[in-house]
């Protein structure tokens, strides 16, 4: 008997990279399975290519129901699902899951781990366990392990030829800045991006052309115009792109690039998922949360301090007026990550 399963997750970009291993790892040891997804039609081209996923739906909370790819609407309960893994656990996923007779399997979040390391600084994670695979867990009703594979993210293109197939821009360099984030104390600040843009651009042996692009979303057009423009009169190949690309657009800018550059956002999980080497820069928020870069071409950079976490999603500013966890990187950080661990020719 054929079994059916849904998949809820509804939010954010990062979130829901999070989960794109999970299909692949169902499919690989129940072939005959199949697998919906829920989630926002604003997030859906991180998913709607997956090659492991049968049905991609949209969830309209304002009106609280389901829709196709088409737009058209659907009755719950049309489909019936031997289980249902919902990854949001939040008030509208609920307002999903009432609607199904089936077995439900929710993420456990464990606030209060990250309450009291925020507040009081009692860490009492025993290991450091990627969101991922806590994701994985929910679904150990199926008995599936990792494959360490790692996150996927499915262009057209690759779906249509049912294979993966990363493609690097041979004839450049190009190195993504992504200086934005949801929120201030998660962002490294605009001058230093520009600082670190000149060290690389003088320390990058030029044996191919190198360039910078600035990748970023609406709200972060202001941000990467002001890095933009401190390079007007100087001899660096930068462009910007912020505002200007879609999800899947962006998908494949970070495909072709040499490294990416970013804070701890979603484009940090975008590199990891078209396996594009990544510096993640982590402000605020620590890798105990689990939302580091998990792959061996990634790199954290951050400070340890007594202040640190002091948020577990991000703060509009800095509660002890320093912010020194940002403040206090600096280029020489990078050095050693560009001159052992990355495929970039250094200058001598």
């Amino acid at each position: 008997m054929k079994r059916n399963i849904l998949i809820i997750r509804l939010t954010s970009f990062g979130d829901i990279t999070l989960t794109t291993h999970l299909p692949r790892i169902i499919k690989s040891k129940y072939p005959d399975i199949s697998i919906d997804y829920i989630t926002s039609d604003f997030f859906a081209d991180i998913v709607s290519h997956n090659l492991y996923l049968d049905d991609i739906l949209f969830y309209d909370k304002n009106n609280n129901i389901i829709l196709t790819e088409n737009g058209n609407s659907i009755e719950y309960g049309r489909k019936k699902y031997d289980y249902v893994f919902d990854l949001q656990k939040n008030k509208y996923s609920k307002k999903i899951i009432k609607h199904f007779k089936s077995e439900v399997f929710r993420l456990k979040k464990e606030n209060w781990k990250k309450f009291l390391l925020v507040h009081f600084k009692i860490n009492l994670y025993k290991s450091i366990k990627h969101v991922s695979q806590k994701y994985l867990a929910v679904f150990s009703i199926l008995n599936i392990k990792d494959d360490n594979q790692g996150l996927e993210i499915w262009l057209p293109e690759e779906k249509a030829k049912k294979a993966l197939s990363k493609s690097i821009n041979e004839d450049v360099n190009t190195i993504i800045v992504a200086p934005g984030a949801k929120h201030f104390t998660k962002c490294y600040p605009p001058e230093k991006y520009i600082e670190l843009i000149e060290y690389l651009n003088n320390t990058i042996s030029i044996t191919k052309k190198l360039k910078f692009l600035l990748l970023g979303s609406n709200e972060e057009v202001s941000v990467c115009k002001d890095i933009e423009n401190a390079f007007l009169e100087k001899d660096i190949n930068i462009e910007n792109l912020a505002g200007t690309t879609s999800i899947l657009e962006s998908v494949k800018i970070v495909d072709s690039a040499k490294l990416v550059i970013c804070n701890d956002s979603a484009l940090m999980h975008v590199a990891v998922a078209r396996k594009t080497p990544v510096i993640a820069i982590f402000g605020s928020t620590v890798q105990e949360f689990g939302f580091f870069p998990i792959s061996s071409n990634a790199h954290v950079i951050e400070k340890t301090l007594k202040c640190r976490p002091c948020t577990h999603i991000g703060r509009s500013n800095c509660p002890k007026g320093h912010f020194r966890c940002m403040n206090d990187i600096s280029v020489e950080d990078f050095k050693e990550i560009l001159n052992s661990d990355l495929s970039l020719e250094l200058k001598k």
